[in-house]
Formats: C-alpha cells, structure tokens, sequence
C-alpha cells in the first residue's frame, strides 16, 4: 500500500493536471502542488517566454490567466529537481464537430462521431473528448456554465445559377446540395448527471439553395429560366447516453 501511495505521489504531484484545458472565466488560477521542501522557485511561462516568478514558503501560487492562453509552470524545490507541467485556458465553452458545407451544388458532410467522458475526482469535474485524432482533457473550473458539445451536419451547397444568355435548358437553375445529417455523441458517466454540464447539438444541417435561374432570347423575348429546386434536408444525429459501472 505504501508503495502505490508513494507512486500516486510522484505520478499526481500538481494542480492543474498536465495537459489540461481550463474552464474558467477567472482571470486567475492558483496552482497547487505536493514536494518535499520548504521553499520553492515557481515560474510561470507562455510561448514567448517568461510571464511570472517568485520565490515562496507554501505550496501554492496564484498566477493570471487569459482566455485561450497556454502555460507552462516550473516549481523547483531548493537543492532538488524540477517538477514542469503545462495546461491552457479555454477560449469558450464549447467543443464542435460540426460537418462540412457543401460546394456549390454537392452536399454537406455529416457531423462528427464523438465520445465524451463525464468523472468527478480530487481535481474536480473532468470532461474527456474523443473525435478521430483529437482527445482532449477539460476540467470545470465554473460549476455555474454548461458546455457546448455540437455536432451539427454541414449545410448543402447552394446550387450553380443558370447561364445567362444561352439556350433555355442552360439558363435553368441547378438543384442545391442536400444537408448533412447530425453526427452522433456518445456520453459516458457514472455519478455526474451530464446534463447539468452538458449542452449537445446534433441538429442536421441546412439545405442548399436552388441556383438562380438565367435570362435567355426566346423568339426575340428575354426570359427566365427555372429556378433550381433546394436540396434534401438531412436528419438530427443521436445523443447516447452510457452509465459506467
């Protein structure tokens, strides 16, 4: 037991954890951490360089923070190692997955196909996000805001116009893309009821536009050609909800 105690130790020395994205609207945050030692040297630092450092006798420290920020701090135990960690600050309360728009005339891509993570621990609440490539650790910083999880199916591509001045069936308007349908997200949480914390959107997107139609001669007469018909609209995604054992 002491062994594994001692392990946590050193794997979980500091707050925030490593790698995280804050959720905060406070323009400070204090890091905690766990050395041994009675004074530290702690630094705070950006992609420019230095931004804050100080010597202190606790081990906690209050830094400023901005919007869509990324840090790095440094706390150094006099006469031993280093501990570094990193975490930035969210620009807005949300995450978006959200399909392509369609190029003139072609469909909208569906939405994405998320996996999101709900656990409450000592750090606090803690929202994991899973889309493709991107994996993603949130910590809740504001108890009072809900997160915006979207979804949503890319818009149809409005259709080419018709072409001025030439027979009538190239003056006529084409139809527009189809809209993308809502993608899909799958919440998992045990003791966390994630509507609380949650705003999901997986509504489909818009449908494109029909393209104008265009003048043409006929008979001497300028006319019209037909407008382009919209496109399909697509279909809302699903929202899954998994409770973990």
């Amino acid at each position: 037991m002491f062994r594994l105690l001692f392990l946590l130790f050193l794997a979980v020395p500091g707050y925030p954890p490593d790698q995280t994205i804050l959720l905060t609207e406070e323009s400070s945050v204090t890091l905690r951490w766990q050395l041994p030692g009675r004074k530290f040297r702690v630094e705070l630092l950006d992609a420019n360089g230095p931004l804050q450092s100080q010597i202190v006798d606790t081990q906690s420290w209050a830094v400023g923070v901005r919007p869509g920020g990324q840090y790095t701090w440094r706390v150094t135990p006099v006469g031993a190692r280093s501990f570094v960690s990193h975490f930035s600050v969210a620009e807005e309360f949300a995450y978006r997955s959200h399909g392509r728009t369609g190029s003139p005339g072609k469909n909208g891509t569906n939405g994405g196909q998320l996996r999101v993570r709900l656990a409450q621990d000592e750090a606090g609440m803690n929202l994991w996000i899973w889309d493709r490539e991107t994996h993603l650790h949130f910590l809740c910083l504001d108890k009072h805001k809900r997160f915006l999880i979207s979804a949503r199916g890319g818009d149809g591509g409005k259709g080419q116009d018709g072409i001025e001045f030439e027979e009538a069936e190239a003056a006529r308007g084409q139809p527009g893309g189809s809209a993308g349908w809502g993608g899909t997200v799958e919440v998992t949480t045990r003791d966390a009821p994630w509507r609380h914390y949650l705003v999901v959107d997986v509504a489909p997107g818009e449908p494109g536009a029909g393209g104008q139609g265009g003048r043409y001669y006929r008979h001497g007469v300028i006319e019209r050609g037909a407008d382009g018909l919209p496109g399909q609209p697509g279909r809302p995604g699903r929202v899954i909800t998994v409770i973990e054992p």
